[in-house]
């Protein structure tokens, strides 16, 4: 019974979470990242692990923009019953939410030129995204990037 307002969980066979023709995959829910985030450090090991595996580093970044916007558009997506949904995440804090900044602004960070920065994600070693025309990398991905240079 859930209370007024209130949905309650939406209970599905573990076979409607696979998906895929090429081989299976599995489409996460956003409560679910929340919980990984929460009670597994998932989020200290994705950035930990980065650039290990570029696949699995995406998979990962993914897994927390669900966890995020987990939290964000509700705070209590996390499956639990009707009345006693408990908050999985404190309020998303600067290391929580992604702060996106464009190639000038990546290369000043790192300290090269931002033909550099563009051969580095043409070559997949920085992790970004296209906005329109513009790419778009993650600050931490940048600083991460920026530490392994100097090593």
């Amino acid at each position: 019974m859930s209370r007024p307002g209130e949905r309650p969980p939406i209970r599905r066979p573990a076979g409607a979470y696979i998906h895929g023709t090429d081989g299976p995959i599995m489409a996460a829910p956003a409560r679910l990242a929340a919980w990984l985030e929460k009670n597994t450090n998932l989020n200290v090991q994705r950035v930990a692990l980065r650039g290990l595996n570029p696949e699995i580093d995406d998979e990962l970044v993914a897994l927390h923009w669900l966890a995020t916007w987990a939290v964000t558009a509700s705070g209590t997506a996390d499956g639990s019953e009707a009345g006693t949904a408990t908050r999985l995440l404190p309020e998303p804090a600067g290391e929580l939410v992604a702060e996106h900044i464009n190639v000038n602004t990546a290369a000043e960070l790192i300290g090269m030129s931002t033909r550099a920065v563009r051969k580095a994600i043409a070559e997949q070693r920085l992790p970004a995204s296209r906005n329109g025309g513009q790419w778009l990398i993650d600050r931490t991905d940048a600083q991460h990037y920026r530490r392994n240079r100097a090593a």
